[in-house]
């Protein structure tokens, strides 16, 4: 069946300014009586992320936003050097470091407020809202099921239960991982501006990284609780946010453990996730991502060189980023 011509629809919302695509689409879409599979089959898209470039007009167009501001905050692809890469907020990234499943990720303090999710949450580790020091709700908490686009409104389960009920508040935010996502929030609006990771408590070692870089080395030291571990790595593209902010706790305690000389990060060797840092070192976005993978990998494999690929896999590790 042919599909019904374009056109701008009838009620526009303003958008928030730190507001996620999906989340505008998604109130949008509510506001003129229709729901995100039908926007989106209207618009002929397969799928909202990535958002292919081209469509990005349109959709502006149709929604009433600046297309400056729609494509800054749409996750696009683009192939650099050979390499598949993510342009998203003015920054590079790999697929380890984007939440591709069309899945939401709420503050339910946030929505009971403004009713939107932030742009920032799509990134894998900024699992919590440091507005309100809490760990962002990813399933419902009355009937456990994983939270998607797909109900009746955003502060709603498709249970029916609302999910901003003072019984069902989630998890608080460390300080330690509240640190972590304010750096990586600040760097995000501000591609063009270096921000130290010592001026938010963090690790000096990490600033030398891209903010793709910085996400994907925290989360291979940040994997395994313990060595004994290394034998049962799970799937994390299913972590949920409570998982998430357990890893990156982890792993920036213990690069703050071991200071910010980067020969000291040896002492990660047991612990570190390698098929993370082998994707890390031939895919990085910046060359300081791929010369910290490359030192640790070399000390991981007995001095092997790293550049070359030589070296061995440990058995019953699963590719986290593949």
């Amino acid at each position: 069946m042919q599909r019904e011509p374009l056109s701008p629809l009838p009620v526009r919302l303003a958008p928030g300014d730190d507001e996620s695509i999906i989340s505008l689409l998604y109130r949008t879409a509510q506001a003129n009586g229709m729901d995100l599979q039908h926007l989106r089959q209207w618009l002929g898209l397969p799928y909202w992320v990535p958002l292919p470039t081209r469509s990005c007009p349109a959709l502006a167009w149709i929604s009433g936003v600046s297309t400056a501001w729609l494509a800054r905050r749409a996750i696009q692809t683009t192939l650099l050097s050979g390499a598949q890469r993510y342009l998203f907020m003015d920054h590079e990234f790999g697929k380890g470091s984007i939440n591709f499943a069309c899945r939401a990720r709420i503050c339910p303090f946030c929505v009971k407020r403004q009713k939107y999710t932030r742009a920032a949450w799509q990134l894998r580790t900024i699992c919590g809202c440091v507005e309100h020091a809490c760990i962002l709700m990813d399933s419902c908490p009355v009937c456990g099921a994983l939270l998607d686009w797909q109900r009746p409104a955003i502060d709603i389960c498709r249970c029916g239960r609302f999910l901003t009920a003072p019984a069902q508040q989630p998890p608080p935010l460390p300080e330690r991982v509240s640190n972590w996502i304010r750096w990586n929030e600040a760097r995000l609006k501000n591609p063009e501006t270096t921000i130290p990771a010592e001026t938010f408590g963090l690790p000096k070692l990490l600033s030398t990284l891209s903010i793709d870089g910085a996400l994907r080395f925290v989360l291979s030291i940040g994997l395994h609780p313990h060595p004994a571990a290394l034998e049962h790595a799970d799937d994390r593209r299913h972590l949920s946010s409570e998982g998430t902010c357990v890893q990156v706790g982890r792993a920036l305690e213990r690069l703050t453990a071991i200071g910010d000389q980067l020969g000291n990060l040896a002492s990660l060797g047991p612990l570190a996730h390698q098929p993370a840092l082998e994707r890390l070192r031939s895919h990085g976005i910046s060359e300081s991502d791929r010369r910290y993978a490359a030192w640790l990998l070399a000390t991981l494999q007995g001095g092997r060189d790293a550049a070359s690929g030589s070296g061995r896999r440990q058995r019953g590790q699963l590719s986290l980023f593949e």
